[in-house]
């Protein structure tokens, strides 16, 4: 019934304005403050009910259409609010997968270029050997061949053989002796750069194993600095509202 009274609103100029004009105006109240707004109060004109109701009557009509203006206003940027709500955690999980994926990607650029490193290492500590071994093969095969030829009887009725048993015998000593010299002078070498080597691939893995902690603890950083970014954009923006509406303001429209 209190409702159906006629509410005059003053406008500017000779035209009115609707009961459409709400109290928050055009602009939609979010909870992070990140954006402005503006309280539009609307001018009335309590001529036409002067003098049928009492003044706290008045009050509680004004009371009860503001609270209704302000349920619908509240319900719409609630709405608003959700699917904005909903639109940024999305965004959110994109960029962490993102973040993730990068990270995986860097983890492994590191590791490869660690085992490339780790692969120049031996080879430059190989490669001197290679001339050690391919001499090492072919005296291994001329002893083969002697062991061969002196292991065996062989036929000498179809096939000649210059001298005798102990000719080849004498041969095989030698190539003994030559052989057992190539071994002690290659032997020491290699031990000796086999023990080179190894601190170095230690040395590798260590510096490894402390990329990674570092990295996971610099990327650590990042996600706590980005926290607090966003948490001092939050509070520079509250800030700004208190600035531009007056902190009585913002509890209305935290606590109301």
């Amino acid at each position: 019934m209190f409702y159906r009274t006629k509410i005059k609103y003053i406008s500017t100029g000779t035209a009115t304005s609707t009961l459409n004009h709400t109290v928050l105006g055009k602009d939609d109240l979010q909870s992070t403050l990140l954006e402005g707004h503006k309280i539009a109060r609307p001018d009335l004109d309590l001529s036409a009910i002067n003098g049928k109701f009492s003044p706290l009557t008045h009050i509680l009509i004004l009371t009860m259409m503001l609270k209704g203006m302000l349920m619908k206003n509240i319900a719409h940027l609630e709405e608003k609010g959700e699917r904005n709500l909903s639109i940024l955690c999305e965004e959110k999980e994109k960029q962490q997968k993102k973040l993730y994926e990068l990270k995986r990607q860097l983890l492994l650029k590191k590791r490869e270029q660690k085992l490339e490193e780790v692969l120049d290492k031996q080879i430059e500590v190989l490669a001197p050997l290679l001339t050690v071994c391919e001499q090492f093969k072919e005296e291994y095969k001329t002893f083969a061949t002697a062991l061969d030829t002196t292991r065996h009887e062989l036929p000498v009725k179809n096939i000649h053989i210059e001298g005798n048993r102990h000719t080849h015998l004498e041969d095989l000593k030698k190539h003994l002796a030559v052989t057992q010299s190539l071994l002690v002078e290659a032997a020491p070498g290699y031990l000796e750069e086999n023990s080179k080597a190894f601190p170095v691939l230690k040395e590798l893995k260590e510096v490894a194993l402390k990329m990674d902690a570092e990295l996971e603890r610099s990327f650590k950083q990042v996600q706590d600095l980005s926290f607090e970014v966003s948490k001092e954009v939050s509070l520079h923006n509250q800030k700004v509202c208190e600035d531009t509406y007056g902190i009585e303001t913002l509890q209305h429209w935290y606590f109301d």
